[in-house]
């Protein structure tokens, strides 16, 4: 099981975050190295971005690998006119193994992120200040 410790009383507490429909965190963001880095660890599944649901997917600059999104945790993000606290790790269970529009079931995703990421696929995020984004905006690190 991963350690929830580090997320706030209300996350541990509950599926979703009261008042919302929201699992764990009003935000999930996922980036495309870490997605191209778990399909290096297993070729064979298809790591498609609709797979883990994410709020934001953010296109990596050449070079990133791994799983970039981590290092982000503690950090705040700026987008547009949104700017967001990297909260911590999003952890992932069997949701993601099963079959959905366009693929089918798949149990060895959740294997090879718990082996290769430490179940954890993508950060949590608290919006400090809502705003407009638009495809295509920068992600600054501030």
């Amino acid at each position: 099981m991963p350690d929830l410790d580090n997320l706030p009383p209300s996350m541990q507490d509950f599926v979703s975050v009261p008042g919302t429909f929201f699992l764990v965190s009003p935000f999930h963001i996922l980036t495309t190295a870490s997605l191209n880095h778990m399909k290096q660890q297993n070729p064979e599944s298809d790591w498609r971005v609709e797979c883990f649901r994410p709020n934001l997917i953010s296109d990596t600059l050449p070079g990133m690998t791994g799983l970039a999104e981590q290092d982000w945790i503690g950090k705040v993000l700026k987008m547009g006119e949104l700017v967001i606290e990297c909260s911590g790790p999003a952890p992932r269970c069997g949701a993601v193994t099963r079959k959905q529009g366009g693929f089918g079931a798949d149990a060895s995703l959740l294997r090879s992120i718990v082996r290769e990421a430490g179940q954890n696929l993508g950060i949590y995020g608290n919006i400090q200040s809502a705003g407009l984004i638009d495809v295509g905006d920068e992600v600054y690190l501030v």
